[in-house]
């Protein structure tokens, strides 16, 4: 048979019929780059020449895990556990021998713990601006996805590294769990592991359909009964009267009462009402507001 000089390890075999000829698998990144130090997380390993084989493998330091092959420029890695704070050359050996040498590293951080969500409540079709404080989001260059219940996970914005913001999804009404993965994969948390998620309520969206009075003066003050479903008794209800938010006091699920704002100049505002302080019925109410006399 015909002899093959050009083998991935620069070796010319001296039996060619014997021998099957790859390229050399190159790395260009893998994502995420850095994940929790208790393993268990998949990250993606794109370059190319990434040739089938049952040997495929991956290297964290000195720790091997099987590699599952996609294609031939995709392979997916199970980290393993390792210490955190710590930093690990990463390659991949498509034969379980050859490595690559791509100067790849990946990170280990202490798994993302959640300390507090702002709202923990939102609206069933979603959409919610959700801010979540906590540690180890990993750095600004990273992807972090945001998991609310069963529902997809949604990648976060980057705020810094103890703080990220996602919007929720849309959901059936009632309690979740809520955690922070750098993979995109959901996981169940025991509940003496309660660092390491939250909870975040779904509700369905309030509506507006009257208030009285209908109208006040500039100067503010008048005590505004409004009218409609879905308000919920909470300390983040309030109304918006135009641009102003003022707190409201929850009378049932179908009224609250609000006090008018001061203005400067007689005109028609619109009132909408919010459970949470984001997101806000979607009708509004007309109220007028008069010169003093």
């Amino acid at each position: 048979s015909e002899l093959v000089e050009e083998r991935w390890d620069g070796v010319v075999p001296t039996d060619a019929s014997s021998v099957t000829v790859t390229l050399a698998a190159q790395i260009m990144f893998i994502s995420p780059a850095f994940g929790a130090s208790s393993g268990g997380e998949i990250i993606s390993v794109r370059g190319a020449n990434f040739v089938f084989s049952t040997q495929a493998r991956c290297r964290f330091g000195q720790t091997l895990t099987l590699a599952t092959w996609i294609d031939n420029r995709t392979l997916l890695c199970t980290t393993p556990p390792h210490a955190p704070s710590s930093q690990v050359a990463f390659a991949i050996a498509t034969n379980g021998v050859d490595w690559t040498s791509d100067s790849i590293t990946f990170t280990y951080v202490m798994h993302p713990r959640i300390r507090s969500i702002r709202p923990n409540t939102g609206v069933t079709h979603g959409g919610t601006d959700v801010v979540i404080t906590g540690d180890s989001f990993g750095p600004r260059t990273s992807s972090m996805y945001c998991h609310f219940g069963e529902a997809p996970p949604v990648l976060s914005v980057f705020v810094t590294e103890r703080t990220i913001r996602c919007k929720s999804p849309s959901a059936a009404q009632g309690l979740v769990a809520v955690h922070v993965s750098s993979d995109g994969i959901p996981r169940q948390f025991h509940d003496s592991q309660s660092a390491l998620f939250s909870s975040f309520t779904f509700y369905a969206a309030p509506h507006v359909f009257g208030l009285s009075p209908s109208g006040g003066t500039v100067r503010g003050g008048a005590a505004v009964v409004i009218t409609g479903a879905g308000f919920r008794d909470s300390s983040t209800l309030c109304c918006r009267f135009g641009d102003t938010i003022t707190r409201a006091e929850w009378k049932s699920s179908i009224q609250v009462l609000c006090i008018s704002p001061m203005v400067r100049d007689a005109s028609s505002i619109q009132i909408s009402v919010s459970n949470n302080g984001a997101d806000f019925s979607e009708e509004d109410v007309e109220f007028t507001t008069w010169p003093t006399a």
